[in-house]
Order: C-alpha cells, then structure tokens, then sequence
C-alpha cells in the first residue's frame, strides 16, 4: 500500500517546496524592495534638507558681508 502512495508524496513535496521557493523569493524581493526605496526616500529628504539649511545659512552669512547690505551698513 505504501508503494502505491510514493510517487503521490514525492510529487506532493516537490510542488510544496517548490511553492514555498517560489513564495519565499517573491516575499524577500517584495521587502528588499520596498525597504530600499524607503531608505533611499529618507535618505534623499534628510540629505536634501540638510543641505539646504545649510546653503541658506551660509548663504545669509555672505550676503551680510557685502557691501551694500543693510546690517553691514549698520555696523560701519
């Protein structure tokens, strides 16, 4: 009897690994995925506003400088 069921549970392993293989690969790609893409998002909205408050202070910090600018008026 339990030769007539080999071949049925063979079968029935190899689909069910196969399933699970299959499954598993598309559930990392899935999470490597969208973790990459969240990662890069916040790390190109944090790069990007640092750089920014950056460039605006020293920014201000030059134009204070110049010449003709109200504060450097001021102090002279």
């Amino acid at each position: 009897m339990i030769w007539l069921l080999t071949p049925f549970l063979f079968n029935h392993s190899l689909i069910h690994s196969f399933i699970l293989s299959f499954s598993h690969s598309v559930i990392h790609s899935f999470i490597l995925s969208f973790s990459h893409s969240v990662i890069q998002s916040f790390i190109l909205s944090f790069s990007h506003s640092v750089i920014h408050s950056f460039l605006k202070v020293l920014c201000q910090h030059f134009l204070q400088r110049l010449p003709w600018s109200n504060k450097a008026r001021i102090q002279s």
